[in-house]
C-alpha cells in the first residue's frame, strides 16, 4: 500500500467545524478514543491546490495531470484516492485506549496483577486529547489595539509525540493512497504536488500548519497474503474437482478501514447494495480490460452471477436484516424476543418495537437442538463538513454568507467488518475472488476522500452451494422471510401490494395462498433509487418491499425448499428468501445481542508499552496533585514567599532541603516557638516522606492511589519522568496557603 508521510513542522489545527461552549471556538478531529487524526477531505483539497499552483508556474501539461488526478467538475472521477491521515498504529492504540489497557495488551512483558483505576481514568478520551493539544487564544488588533469582544480559543494537535517518552520528536501521520494509473509521468506529477504542498489546516499564514508530506511506497511481502495462501491452495483444489457448471456460493469478509457514507445512511440503511458492489468491481474490471469482454458480460451483465448486500458480520456470521418477528419489549427493559415462536400473547401489552436497523444471524447452540437469533447494530456517527465557495453556486453562496454551507453526513464507524456473497458457476469463480482480489474496494459516498475505503480481510471462502429440503406437514403454516428487498413487476410497473406479492412466492413453494388461522402477514415498504455520476441523472424510483418482512402460507405436504429467489434485480441480491415451518420457528425462540466483528488490531509491543507508561505517568501526576491538594501542615508560621523562591532556583529535593538548612535559627516566628527553619524542614519532610537518595518519596506521595506505586516501580522511565516533577506538590501546598493567608 502507498500513504503520504506528514510531518508536522509546527502546530496544527485540522478543524471539524464544532467548538466546545465558551470553552474553545475552534476544535480539531479527534476520533472516540482520543486520537487526531487530519481528515482525507482537507489533504485532497491543499493537494488539489498544489496542483493549481504548478499550474500556474508552468508545469508541462499540469492542467490535464490535474483532471486525471482529481477529476472535473462534470463527472470524471480522478485516479487519486485518499483516506484519513492518522497516528502510527492508530487502530491497535485506539482498540487498546478503549478497552481500557487490559493486563494482558500492555506490551511490556511485566504483569503485576489488577491495573490501578487512576490508569485506567487517565485513558479518557478527553484526557488522551489533552496529550496530543494544547489550546491557542488570538485577539482582533485595530490600529495596534485589542478588539473588544474578539477573544477566540483554538485546539490545534502538538508539533511533538507525546508517545516519544524520552526526547522530543516531531509527529507523524500517515494516509493510504491509491493511485489507479500505471502513467508513470502522472505518478511523478503527483509526488510534485507533495513537495509544493507545505501548510494544512487552519491559520496555515499565522504560523499553523506547517508540513512536510512525501509520497512513500510499501515494499516487501504482504504478511497476510502468506498467511491466506494455504487457504487460496484449498479454493484452487476444490474448484478443478467440481463440474464447471456446478454452482458455487463464495463468501468474503472485507474491513472498512475508513467510515463509510451510503446514500440515505441512517438508522435503517446501513446495508451496502449490491449494485454499488457491481459498479465498484465492474469500474475496477474496466481499468484494464474493455466492456465488449465475455468476462465482464457474465460477470456483471447477464446475470450468470448473482451478489449479496454487504451486511455486518456478527459473531462470525454474515448477517441478514432483522426479521419483523423479532421485537424489543419496551415494558420489559428491552428484552429481546421471537414473538412468532411464543405460546402465548402477553408480549402484546409490553409495547413491542421492531428493530429498524439492526440485523439478526440465526445459529445454533453447540450440543443443543433449538436455535436462535444474535442481533445486533452497526454504529454509526455524524460529522459535520461545509462546501466553501464554487464556480457554478457563486451567487447562491453569496446570499448564504460567508460563502459556505454547513452539512452534515452520518457514517458507519470505520473498523467493522462487513460480509457478502456471490453465487456463480465453478468456471466463473476464479474470476469473482480476483476480480475482488485486485480491486480497490470503495463504497458510498465522498470515495476519492475520507470516506469509503474498504479492503479484502481475509481469502473468501468456497463451498458447493446444495438445495437443502425441509419437511412441512400438510396444513403446518409455513413463513418465508425476506433476507433482501424484493422488487416486483406486473404489467409494466413495479408493485408491492400484499395480494400480488404473496401469489408470486406461493408460485415458487408447494403451498396454498391461504393465510393460515390466527396468523397474519408482517410486512414494510421504501422506494430504492440512486444517482448516475456520470450522466448526473436521478435513476428510476422503484417500490420495494423491505428486507425483514414475513408472510405466511398453508403447506400443502409436500417437501419445501430452504431458499427461494423472487421478482427483479435478481443479479442485485433482491428478491432472496428462507423458508421455516412452524415448528422450526418453534425451535428458535432464543434471541440475544450479538457482536457485531470489528478489525483486529496488529501487534506492535513496543508502541502498546509507550502509551501505557504514558498514561502510567499521567495518572502518577493527577495522583500528586490531588495529594497535594488534599494536605494539611500541621504547623503554620512557615515563610511562604521564601519557600517559594528555594523551590523554583532548587535544582533537586536535596539542594531545596540544603536551602532550607542556610536559613537563620535566630529567626523565630513571634507566634511560635520553633524558628521558621524548623517549620520550613518539618513541612517539606512530611509532605515528600524519607527521601530516597537525592529524591522525594514517590511512595509516600502516591499512596493515596491503590496498587498505582507497586505499577510503576515496574517501569524505570515512568519513575524517573515522575521525580523530574517533584516540586509540583509543594508548590501546590504553598500557593493554597497563600490564598488562606490572604484572606
Amino acid at each position: 500500500m502507498d500513504y503520504l508521510k506528514i510531518l508536522l513542522r509546527s502546530d496544527l489545527c485540522a478543524g471539524n467545524g464544532e467548538s466546545v461552549g465558551n470553552e474553545i471556538d475552534k476544535d480539531i478531529c479527534m476520533d472516540e478514543a482520543g486520537l487526531p487524526y487530519i481528515p482525507s477531505r482537507r489533504l485532497k483539497g491543499c493537494l488539489k491546490q498544489a496542483a493549481l499552483d504548478l499550474e500556474q508556474m508552468g508545469y508541462p501539461e499540469a492542467g490535464k495531470k490535474r483532471r486525471e488526478l482529481f477529476g472535473d467538475a462534470y463527472g470524471k472521477e480522478g485516479c487519486l484516492f485518499l483516506q484519513d491521515a492518522v497516528v502510527k498504529d492508530a487502530e491497535e492504540l485506539r482498540k487498546l485506549l478503549m478497552e481500557k489497557i487490559p493486563a494482558d495488551d500492555r506490551g511490556s512483558g511485566k504483569t503485576s496483577g489488577k491495573i490501578p483505576d487512576a490508569v485506567k481514568r487517565s485513558a479518557h478520551p478527553a484526557n488522551v486529547q489533552r496529550m496530543f493539544s494544547k489550546v491557542r487564544g488570538q485577539t482582533r488588533l485595530k490600529n495596534g489595539v485589542k478588539v473588544k469582544n474578539t477573544l477566540r480559543f483554538t485546539r490545534v494537535i502538538s508539533q511533538y509525540d507525546p508517545f516519544v517518552l524520552e526526547n522530543e520528536t516531531e509527529m507523524k501521520f500517515y494516509a493510504p493512497v491509491y493511485l489507479e494509473t500505471k502513467d508513470n509521468d502522472l505518478k511523478e506529477f503527483f509526488q510534485d504536488c507533495c513537495r509544493t504542498m507545505r501548510h494544512i489546516g487552519s491559520s496555515r499564514n499565522r504560523g499553523l500548519g506547517n508540513v512536510t508530506v512525501t509520497f512513500r511506497k510499501e515494499n516487501g511481502e504482504n504478511s497476510e497474503e502468506r498467511r491466506e495462501s494455504e487457504k487460496a491452495s484449498h479454493n484452487a483444489e476444490l474448484l478443478k474437482k467440481l463440474n464447471k457448471e456446478e454452482q458455487v456460493k463464495i463468501s468474503f469478509h472485507i474491513t472498512l478501514d475508513a467510515p463509510v457514507t451510503l446514500p440515505g445512511c441512517d438508522e435503517i440503511n446501513t446495508s451496502i447494495p449490491a449494485r454499488s458492489i457491481i459498479g465498484c468491481l465492474a469500474a475496477g474490471y474496466l481499468r484494464n480490460g474493455r466492456p465488449e469482454d465475455e468476462t465482464f458480460r457474465s460477470l456483471f451483465l447477464n446475470g450468470q452471477v448473482r451478489w449479496s448486500a454487504l451486511t455486518p458480520v456478527i459473531d462470525g456470521i454474515i448477517s441478514d436484516p432483522a426479521p419483523m418477528m423479532l421485537v424489543k419489549l419496551k415494558n420489559r427493559e428491552g428484552q429481546l424476543m421471537n414473538h412468532l415462536a411464543a405460546e402465548d400473547t402477553a408480549w402484546k401489552n409490553l409495547k413491542p418495537k421492531t428493530m429498524d436497523g439492526a440485523f439478526a444471524v440465526l445459529y445454533k447452540q453447540t450440543g443443543k437442538k433449538e436455535r436462535g437469533y444474535a442481533v445486533a447494530q452497526p454504529s454509526v456517527h455524524t460529522v459535520y463538513h461545509y462546501t466553501v465557495n464554487g464556480t457554478v453556486q457563486d451567487e447562491f453562496f453569496k446570499e448564504v454568507g460567508n460563502g459556505r454551507t454547513l452539512y452534515m453526513q452520518d457514517s458507519i464507524d470505520a473498523g467493522t467488518v462487513y460480509g457478502g456473497t456471490v453465487i456463480c458457476t465453478a468456471e466463473k469463480a476464479e474470476d469473482v475472488i480476483k476480480c475482488l482480489k485486485s480491486t480497490k474496494l470503495r463504497f458510498g459516498r465522498s470515495r476519492s476522500a475520507q470516506y469509503a475505503g474498504c479492503s479484502l480481510k481475509e481469502e473468501p471462502d468456497i463451498e458447493v452451494l446444495k438445495e437443502e429440503k425441509i419437511t412441512a406437514l400438510k396444513g403446518e403454516p409455513v413463513y418465508v422471510i425476506l433476507k433482501s428487498d424484493l422488487a416486483l413487476q406486473k404489467e409494466a410497473r413495479y408493485v408491492t401490494n400484499n395480494e400480488a406479492i404473496r401469489q408470486a412466492l406461493a408460485e415458487q413453494l408447494p403451498v396454498t395462498d391461504e393465510l393460515p388461522d390466527k396468523e397474519q402477514d408482517y410486512c414494510r415498504y421504501h422506494t430504492i433509487g440512486g444517482y448516475q455520476n456520470t450522466w448526473q441523472l436521478q435513476k428510476p424510483q422503484v417500490p420495494v418491499v423491505r428486507a425483514g418482512s414475513v408472510y405466511c402460507f398453508k403447506a400443502s405436504g409436500d417437501m419445501l425448499p430452504s431458499y427461494i429467489q423472487v421478482g427483479d434485480f435478481q443479479q442485485e441480491g433482491f428478491g432472496v428468501c428462507t423458508v421455516l415451518t412452524k415448528r422450526q420457528m418453534k425451535d428458535t425462540s432464543l434471541v440475544r445481542e450479538g457482536t457485531i466483528e470489528r478489525a483486529a488490531p496488529k501487534e506492535v509491543t513496543e508502541r502498546i508499552q509507550n502509551i501505557y507508561i504514558k498514561l502510567l505517568t499521567e495518572a502518577g501526576f493527577e495522583a500528586m496533585q490531588r495529594y497535594a491538594m488534599d494536605y494539611s501542615p500541621e504547623q503554620r508560621g512557615f515563610p511562604i514567599g521564601r519557600l517559594r523562591l528555594m523551590l523554583s532556583k532548587a535544582k533537586d529535593y536535596a539542594e531545596l532541603l540544603n536551602m532550607i538548612g542556610s536559613i537563620r535559627e535566630s529567626d523565630v516566628n513571634s507566634e511560635n516557638e520553633i524558628g521558621r527553619k524548623k517549620i520550613s524542614e518539618n513541612l517539606v519532610r512530611n509532605l515528600y516522606g524519607e527521601n530516597e537518595g537525592s529524591n522525594i518519596s514517590l511512595k509516600k506521595v502516591l499512596s493515596k492511589e491503590e496498587g498505582l506505586w507497586e505499577e510503576i516501580q515496574n517501569y524505570p522511565i515512568a519513575k524517573k519522568l515522575l521525580l523530574e516533577k517533584w516540586k509540583v506538590p509543594l508548590g501546590i501546598v504553598l500557593h493554597k496557603e497563600h490564598y488562606k493567608k490572604e484572606r
